[in-house]
């Protein structure tokens, strides 16, 4: 009997280039099925649900602050701006 594995994917916000870079190949290097490269903004994961576990474990011994999202990054800061313009024009 195969497997089928569903494939979620997400974005993952405020890292620095190293702890991106390091992330990126962890997800690459893990499973042939999951990919992960950067965008505009974060990084880009698609990552099947029974790796999402191995992916947060190894994020959280980097140490860092990030924010995960299903929105993409540029979209966000864009919201971030657009809100912050309307408060300072008010």
């Amino acid at each position: 009997m195969q497997k089928t594995t569903d494939i979620k994917q997400f974005y993952i916000r405020l890292l620095n280039y190293e702890n991106a870079c390091k992330i990126i190949e962890f997800v690459n290097n893990n499973d042939k099925n999951d990919y992960a490269n950067i965008v505009g903004g974060g990084i880009n994961l698609q990552v099947s649900e029974e790796n999402i576990g191995k992916v947060f474990d190894y994020i959280e011994t980097l140490n860092c602050k990030y924010e995960i999202t299903f929105e993409h990054p540029e979209n966000v800061n864009k919201s971030i701006i657009e809100r912050l313009n309307f408060k300072n024009n008010k």
